[in-house]
């Protein structure tokens, strides 16, 4: 469960968070869900994750932050359901496919 930013948070906007203050909160809990990787902000919402495997993914939050928008009373359920995301694509990455299981298929043009 992502803990809650106190109200006192000077980066909010009325009762909204910022751009900046939403992507801290999301690299906040990515580093307690992922210990060792190193994060790199390329913008407002977008960022880099340089894994321990040398592997490297974009994240770009410009979703995250319009659905959080719609409904920021969700904002923990929706930083979670990224961070869910992030970490099952990441782990699909280090999967190898093996060449014997591929199949080619035929299909007619019908």
């Amino acid at each position: 469960m992502v803990r809650p930013l106190s109200d006192s948070d000077s980066s909010r906007q009325g009762d909204t968070l910022a751009p900046d203050a939403f992507t801290d909160l999301y690299i906040a809990y990515l580093r307690k869900t992922l210990p060792g990787i190193r994060i790199e902000r390329c913008d407002a919402l977008d960022l880099k994750v340089h894994m321990s495997d040398e592997a490297t993914h974009s994240v770009f939050l410009e979703n995250a932050y319009t659905q959080y928008l719609a409904s920021p009373d969700k904002r923990d359920q929706v930083i979670e359901t990224y961070i869910d995301s992030f970490v099952e694509v990441a782990h699909q990455s280090e999967l190898r496919v093996d060449p014997d299981r591929i199949v080619p298929v035929i299909k007619d043009r019908a």
